[in-house]
């Protein structure tokens, strides 16, 4: 499934560049700077500076193509998701009755002469592991549909090959200054978005890495609210792949500039997250499958009793233990001001 989602780039490279052209969303897109970078360019001393309409990706999908730059770099597993749709966000500056009409016949229209000449052979392993027949797929295989939501309209691009169906990609036009559920335009006026470029020229429109942590931490407190375990384990897993890449881009000794821009903020903006995610209460998440198997029947029941079980004993444990631990840390803080006071009085 993924060399088909990689290879779709094409087409989506196609509507963007079709969006970006037209005179119509030129007028009502918002604008913002990207840094502009290419792909294994070892060379590159700085990043070139582009005005474009203000457009990321956002999912599991932005992850992969960060985990596919990042494989430029680093010898490393290929970030593990299930993920099968790219999802972009645009902004528009108005929602009028007319300025939608116009809106969805373009877009229809764009998607149509993207995907007329798109041909691709699909790989032996999809056909064996979704058991389908078809060996080539082309426009016929794809569908739009249009979805009016109080917040954005939303262009749904649909995949049917033999039995296996699904969306493959989201175009989300969002209202009154948002650009998705976390951010609006304003987040974007001093922060530049990322627009890397590889050795095709197929351009991939992605959000600085701390800001889609930021959509993913977002995403798991819902989760975890809504008792979504198996989605929360899986927007936590990606967080814990950014933290392995992490480790072994601290090994580098030359760090590429693309690994700089793209990894080079975890420490300041990344880290906190990191260990808030892989700490309580999220982390108990990672149970879920456990109560199931224990007692499928009664778990809702359980992992309710287990919530209040954890909440009540780390709540008396923390009433108990504060005041220790404030010590202990002063303590330590102390200790570690009286050597470095011991040092430079040594060095006079």
């Amino acid at each position: 499934m993924d060399s088909l989602l990689f290879d779709f780039n094409k087409v989506i490279n196609k509507i963007i560049e079709n969006i970006t052209n037209d005179i119509f969303f030129q007028n009502n897109l918002n604008y913002c700077n990207y840094k502009k970078s290419r792909i294994n360019n070892y060379n590159q001393q700085e990043n070139n500076i582009v005005y474009n309409p203000i457009i990321f990706c956002l999912g599991g999908m932005a992850y992969k193509i960060y985990s596919y730059i990042i494989n430029k770099y680093i010898n490393t597993d290929a970030m593990v998701t299930k993920t099968q749709d790219y999802d972009f966000s645009f902004s528009l500056k108005n929602n009028d009755k007319t300025t939608l009409i116009n809106l969805k016949n373009l877009i229809i229209k764009i998607f149509n002469n993207s995907i007329n000449n798109y041909s691709y052979i699909l790989d032996i392993n999809m056909i064996r592991y979704y058991k389908i027949t078809s060996q080539t797929i082309n426009k016929n295989n794809f569908s739009i549909e249009v979805k009016e939501k109080f917040d954005r309209l939303q262009f749904i691009v649909n995949c049917k090959i033999d039995q296996l169906e699904f969306h493959i990609l989201e175009l989300s036009f969002w209202y009154n200054g948002k650009v998705s559920d976390l951010f609006t335009i304003n987040d974007f006026q001093k922060n530049n978005l990322m627009l890397y470029i590889d050795n095709n020229s197929l351009c991939f429109y992605l959000l600085p890495l701390n800001l889609l942590v930021d959509t993913t931490l977002h995403a798991i407190i819902n989760f975890f609210e809504n008792r979504y375990f198996d989605k929360c384990n899986k927007y936590i897993q990606r967080i814990k792949y950014i933290h392995n890449i992490n480790k072994k881009y601290n090994t580098l000794y030359n760090k590429p500039n693309m690994l700089i821009n793209i990894i080079g903020s975890y420490n300041k903006y990344i880290r906190k997250k990191y260990r808030l995610i892989n700490d309580y209460p999220y982390n108990i998440s990672t149970y879920k499958d456990k109560i199931k198997d224990i007692d499928n029947e009664n778990k809702n029941a359980i992992l309710r009793c287990v919530y209040y079980d954890m909440r009540k004993e780390n709540k008396s444990i923390l009433d108990e233990k504060i005041d220790q631990y404030v010590n202990d840390c002063k303590s330590k803080i102390n200790k570690l001001s009286v050597n470095k006071y011991t040092e430079e009085t040594d060095d006079v």
